[in-house]
């Protein structure tokens, strides 16, 4: 009854204080483990995160850059390399360069703050937003959360005249902050 009882205060809260909240692609399990409700209550719960920008069918050494926030170290680290298309996306980048400059450190802990509830909500393993991220103009938002062995790997359309609602807003705010680091 307790675990019941959470998962809907954690559905219905939102609803009641006004914000839009699109249920619908994002099933909530009732027989989820309490690591799975850790993963929808915050993004503090989570292992990692992982953003950037990549560009479809770029071949040279300027195509990405990725950042990564070790939420429990309070490390970030990027990497430019030309890694992330070896398949599966994103598995063989190497986050081997420390970013050490506090300013840097309080950007990325921003970043997290902002993450929308239908990113951390969201079950599905890849989701994309927007009606065809890098089609256009061939630049994608990346977003990976992590929490124990669960990844889950969105793409977001550059493009934010394509978007709608707190993934425009997560988009627009999220190149402002890279464009900061």
């Amino acid at each position: 009854m307790s675990l019941l009882k959470n998962i809907f205060t954690a559905i219905l809260l939102p609803i009641f204080i006004g914000q839009k909240i699109v249920i619908i692609p994002c099933v909530i399990d009732i027989t989820a483990s309490k690591h799975n409700i850790n993963n929808i209550n915050s993004a503090e719960s989570l292992d990692y995160l992982v953003f950037g920008i990549f560009r479809e069918e770029c071949f040279s050494d300027s195509c990405q850059i990725m950042y990564k926030f070790d939420i429990n170290s309070n490390k970030v680290y990027f990497d430019n390399s030309k890694k992330f298309w070896d398949v599966p996306w994103g598995n063989h980048l190497q986050f081997d360069k420390e970013i050490t400059n506090n300013s840097n450190q309080k950007i990325v802990q921003k970043i997290l703050s902002i993450i929308p509830p239908v990113i951390l909500q969201c079950h599905e393993d890849f989701k994309s937003f927007g009606a065809c991220p890098g089609c256009g103009d061939g630049y994608v938002l990346y977003l990976e959360t992590r929490k124990g062995k669960q990844a889950r790997k969105f793409f977001i359309d550059y493009n934010t005249l394509a978007l709608t609602g707190e993934i425009k807003h997560f988009a627009e705010e999220l190149k402002k902050y890279m464009i900061a680091l």
